[in-house]
């Protein structure tokens, strides 16, 4: 955003960028990302590629994990890069905006793109969204302008059907949102446990429905994977889908440490303010496992296949 970012930089001669405390939370927030994207992403690629390079070979149940698994690749390979993006930019006195607010901890479609990709999201509603009248002019008016922003927000991505289908499909997700909002006799804000639980499993599930179109390399690749599915409810071992049993057991890891951060952020709990209170040698040994787990469990070197990021092809 010009508000944040120029106003930065027209200071940098007149005032100091350096700081201590920025080079020390820079530095985290970079080995953090290579935590996502070297740990969890890659890995979890592992798995994924196996799985959709050969969807024939394998039935419901595999063809789930491997479409979960690439929802947690997908955002640790996006969240990764831009947390690498901004912890440099920190270590040099800029601090740039957070694109990620514990995407898969929302409870309903709505509230997922307030959390996903915010620079996107905010520059789609900015741009076209308020521009073709929002929700100023009715509802009908407001469910067409749903429709055209995320079918243009799935052509951004790139000019195949799949994209297209992907953004769709989002918007019919929006636009039952907005409609059950709008007609429904519950208007409560408040919800149990267990029902917040239960909205964010069914966010996630239909997140991750929309994500197959996403990751298909065309759509009829993705028919295909669908047709699986449904034809096929045969289940591969976990342990037998591309990543080794060691593999498998570093993602799993990998996966409940980011829940944990998750959490952390979710209930308004600095992860660098809860380290920057603990003792010295409490801090360092977190330090140095961080970067321990990104040397010896990051997937890289001459027994994989370089990965680039996801998003780069955009």
């Amino acid at each position: 955003r010009t508000s944040n970012l120029l106003t930065q930089i027209r200071k940098i001669e007149t005032e100091s960028r350096f700081d201590f405390e920025n080079v020390r939370s820079g530095l985290l927030l970079m080995f953090w990302g290579l935590f996502q994207k070297l740990v969890i992403a890659d890995r979890a690629a592992l798995l994924v590629n196996t799985v959709y390079d050969n969807y024939t070979a394998y039935g419901f149940l595999s063809i789930t994990a491997a479409s979960i698994a690439f929802a947690f690749q997908v955002y640790c390979d996006f969240d990764g890069y831009t947390n690498i993006a901004r912890g440099a930019a920190r270590v040099l006195g800029i601090r740039l905006i957070k694109n990620f607010r514990q995407p898969y901890l929302a409870s309903n479609i709505q509230d997922f793109w307030r959390r996903w990709h915010v620079s996107l999201t905010s520059w789609f509603t900015d741009y076209l969204y308020i521009p073709l009248g929002g929700s100023r002019r009715g509802t009908k008016r407001q469910l067409l302008n749903v429709l055209i922003v995320f079918t243009v927000s799935g052509l951004w991505h790139g000019a195949s059907w799949n994209f297209v289908a992907w953004g769709f499909l989002h918007a019919i997700y929006q636009c039952a949102g907005i409609l059950r909002r709008k007609y429904s006799k519950d208007k409560t804000t408040t919800s149990s446990f267990m029902q917040g639980l239960w909205k964010r499993l069914i966010t996630f599930v239909l997140v991750d429905i929309a994500w197959i179109f996403f990751r298909a390399n065309d759509m009829a690749m993705a028919r295909g994977i669908f047709v699986q599915m449904l034809t096929h409810p045969g289940v591969s071992s976990l342990f037998h889908m591309g990543p080794n049993t060691v593999n498998m057991i570093v993602l799993l890891a990998g996966l409940i440490v980011l829940l944990i951060v998750d959490v952390m952020h979710e209930n308004n709990i600095s992860v660098f303010e809860f380290v920057y209170k603990k003792p010295v040698c409490f801090r360092w040994i977190l330090y140095l496992l961080l970067i321990w787990s990104c040397i010896m469990f990051g997937i890289y070197g001459i027994s994989y296949t370089s990965s680039q990021f996801i998003y780069f092809q955009f």
